[in-house]
């Protein structure tokens, strides 16, 4: 695959962010050239690895990659099927 993962069967489902979709493009600029971001540089070596660190920041950094990347955000709420934001620490 193209490091999109797959989405279920159901007939809401909506695909994935597409693989050069707008956080990856903007942050691995930044990224690349060693500028101070919260996410972790790895994210920009691929867009799988964009997809894995995300994802580890949607569980702990719920609020903000929220508002960074609210798309992002909203697509992983759905696609895991929870919203970490509503957690109590």
């Amino acid at each position: 695959m193209n490091g999109t993962p797959r989405l279920d069967s159901r007939p809401n489902a909506r695909p994935g962010p597409p693989r050069s979709h707008p956080p990856l493009a903007s942050i691995a600029p930044a990224l690349s050239t060693g500028e101070d971001t919260w996410l972790d540089p790895y994210a920009a070596s691929d867009p799988a690895e964009f997809f894995a660190v995300l994802t580890e920041a949607f569980f702990e950094l719920p609020a903000e990659l929220a508002v960074e990347y609210p798309a992002v955000y909203a697509c992983l709420r759905a696609y895991y099927r929870v919203d970490p934001k509503t957690w109590s620490a």
